[in-house]
């Protein structure tokens, strides 16, 4: 697959993308609910996905753009259902950055740069060992 192809899945396809992408985030006991749906469920019109996040709960909702608003719109880049769906995740990850505790702050982020570099070499890993 190159760069410029399209990545456009069905909502079962995208659920078992994100039970990978969960796991390699080490959210696997997050409780997320997962949709594909049309421009008019987003508020900003530029998004090809939003989240929303509980921390406390570890409960999460993400919304990824519909392929047929997609193409309906002048976006440059083909859609890839898969990168929205990993970006909302990250924000997941890294939304506990705003708790106001100082403390809290830093290791809530260095737990974020931990993991998602331990996804990305797990990632490259795996793509060597396939070839």
């Amino acid at each position: 697959m190159t760069e410029a192809e399209a990545v456009v899945l069905t909502l079962e396809e995208l659920k078992t993308c994100m039970e990978y992408w969960q796991r390699a985030l080490r959210m696997q006991d997050w409780k997320i609910e997962l949709q594909i749906v049309p421009r008019k469920d987003f508020i900003d019109d530029q998004r090809t996905a939003s989240s929303s996040w509980w921390q406390r709960c570890k409960d999460g909702e993400i919304k990824v753009l519909s392929e047929t608003s997609y193409k309906s719109e002048a976006f440059i880049d083909p859609q890839d259902m898969e990168v929205s769906l990993v970006h909302e995740l990250l924000h997941g990850q890294l939304d506990r950055l705003d708790i106001e505790a100082a403390g809290l702050r830093r290791d809530a982020l260095e737990q974020a740069i931990a993991l998602t570099a331990q996804a990305l070499v797990k990632l490259r890993r795996q793509a060597a060992a396939a070839s």
